[in-house]
């Protein structure tokens, strides 16, 4: 019993001990790697360094696993951090937020460039960037978009529950019309006026 109790003592000293070194050890990040952070507040970003095919594989906390892993998420699973976790990894967004700490849309990560109306703002042209590819090599382009809009409008139409961000009266519900001008240009028409 004194063991157990003399041994339960030097762990405990032990881990404390190794807790306040580390503590007290200088971090050897620069300033140069603190001041270049992604959108996400103290992450760095991303190598410029490419490296084709392969697997990636990381490691996730205790329970953290995705609980649903299309890109249209139930109400049931919207709420849950996990989802989001993995599609953020899956799909890039077409409008990348936050900024860091602010609600700002970083148009640098994102897959499109910044909306434009029109004076009555019924109607929004999207202009997607030209250098994204899916895993086969084919451009990410307007016709996946509206492919996407399509997917959210009959996922809500037969149940507003089989998409998690659902409104109504705004997206999809709010697009009159999508079509691809162009390969890389979206227009849209939508009902009443969007700010």
């Amino acid at each position: 019993m004194t063991f157990a109790r003399t041994a339960t003592k030097a762990a405990v000293l032990t881990a404390v001990g190794v807790t306040l070194l580390a503590a007290c050890a200088k971090s050897s990040t620069s300033t140069s790697q603190v001041q270049k952070k992604s959108s996400f507040a103290g992450i760095p970003l991303p190598s410029k360094t490419k490296v084709s095919g392969g697997t990636v594989t990381f490691g996730m906390a205790a329970g953290a696993t995705p609980t649903y892993i299309l890109p249209l998420v139930p109400g049931a699973n919207s709420s849950v951090y996990t989802a989001n976790f993995f599609q953020n990894l899956m799909w890039k967004p077409l409008w990348w937020a936050p900024t860091q700490d602010k609600l700002d849309v970083d148009y640098g990560l994102s897959l499109a460039s910044k909306p434009t109306y029109s004076a009555d703002h019924k109607t929004v042209t999207i202009n997607m960037k030209q250098n994204y590819k899916w895993s086969t090599g084919a451009p990410v382009d307007a016709q996946d978009l509206i492919f996407y809009i399509d997917l959210v409008a009959a996922a809500v139409k037969i149940s507003p529950a089989n998409y998690g961000n659902f409104s109504p009266g705004l997206f999809p519900q709010n697009i009159v019309s999508a079509k691809a001008t162009s390969k890389f240009t979206r227009r849209g028409n939508l009902r009443g006026s969007q700010t």
